[in-house]
């Protein structure tokens, strides 16, 4: 059942582990495989009128034309790029077949519970709880729509599956966790979300992968005003934004540490002008936002008497609402304190450098 990569990097391992020599990763990145989740016959996640699929595939082709625009040496590939029915382990061996350095697949959340919502990103693992067992069963459900799918996947929790674990723990992990960070705090400094954490879980298709390798939930469609987010073409953008200033500040850290070069040196400063945040003023200011919200916000509503000053930004359909700026950030992490304590318990630090947030 393993690939022959697959066979290929455990004999490395065995004999890094004999010759008791570090097994070492190539840590530069050359090229990366986009998957966008489900497709065709197999929709996803559907609420409000909206399928997990199509979302999907926009915001992977977005990331994608960023990557290709501002990332010249990095080559993109696709696991689809249209509305097709793609199997999981298809998707892996896409990837496996053009020895990718990174595999990212994005998707969108649902639960049972319609107040859930954030943004989680997930590396491979045991899931230790009944919540990312929960989105594991609704990804992986899908190889019911796959025909012989029983010669193709393993019980996750099978010895094979064990080794295969231990391996990707061993020798991807460092990587898939560092990227899925640095797409969590994209989320929340840039996007403005509210992120649920880096998480692990057995998804049969980052199990298959024999790469670094990432499966993003960009937020729960069973949420409306999330859905909505979701759904509009801003949001998208913002989300595919979010993935790509991860994905390069990955690819620069990753470069520095092999002492090369692999991006467009320009790109740091011409990529930030995708933020349309209004300037506040110059250097590094903070503020701490407070929530998100659909609605207007009455001149009663009860945050005035935590705060009198509030400002607001516009996110597509949605409005942040957050404190005025400071140039302190001890007293802006005072001010998460005060929120917290008041019951606004998503409040959180923004940074803001010569006005364009971060």
């Amino acid at each position: 059942m393993f690939t022959p990569k697959q066979r290929q990097l455990i004999l490395k391992v065995v004999l890094s582990l004999i010759l008791g020599a570090p097994f070492i990763l190539n840590a530069q990145i050359h090229h990366v495989v986009l998957d966008a989740g489900h497709g065709g016959k197999d929709p996803g996640a559907v609420a409000f009128n909206t399928q997990e699929k199509d979302v999907a595939l926009s915001v992977t082709l977005k990331v994608g034309k960023l990557i290709e625009k501002h990332l010249p040496t990095v080559e993109v590939s696709y696991t689809r790029e249209t509305d097709k029915f793609v199997e999981l382990f298809q998707r892996a061996k896409i990837a496996n077949s053009q020895e990718a350095d990174f595999f990212i697949s994005i998707h969108a959340n649902a639960a049972s519970n319609e107040s859930a919502r954030g943004t989680e990103t997930f590396v491979l693992g045991l899931h230790r709880n009944d919540a990312n067992l929960e989105v594991v069963r609704r990804e992986n459900a899908v190889i019911s729509l796959e025909g012989g799918y029983e010669q193709e996947y393993v019980d996750i929790t099978s010895p094979e599956a064990q080794i295969l674990l231990e391996l990707h723990q061993q020798n991807y992990l460092d990587q898939s966790i560092q990227l899925a960070s640095l797409v969590e705090n994209r989320f929340i400094n840039h996007a403005g979300l509210k992120s649920r954490g880096v998480k692990q879980a057995g998804f049969l298709v980052l199990y298959k992968t024999s790469m670094p390798s990432v499966l993003i939930e960009l937020g729960f469609l069973t949420h409306r005003e999330e859905c909505v987010f979701l759904a509009s073409e801003t949001g998208q953008n913002i989300l595919a934004e979010s993935i790509f200033f991860a994905f390069r500040d990955f690819v620069e850290k990753n470069a520095s540490n092999n002492q090369g070069k692999t991006i467009d040196p320009e790109t740091t400063n011409r990529i930030e002008e995708v933020d349309n945040t209004p300037s506040v003023g110059s250097g590094t200011t903070y503020k701490v936002q407070l929530f998100a919200t659909g609605k207007e916000l009455p001149s009663n509503h009860a945050i005035y008497s935590v705060f009198n000053s509030i400002t607001t930004e516009a996110v597509g359909s949605l409005s942040r609402i957050l404190t005025e700026s400071t140039s302190s950030r001890a007293e802006a992490l005072r001010w998460i304190g005060q929120a917290k304590a008041a019951g606004y318990e998503d409040a959180y630090l923004v940074t803001y450098l010569n006005g364009i947030r971060q």
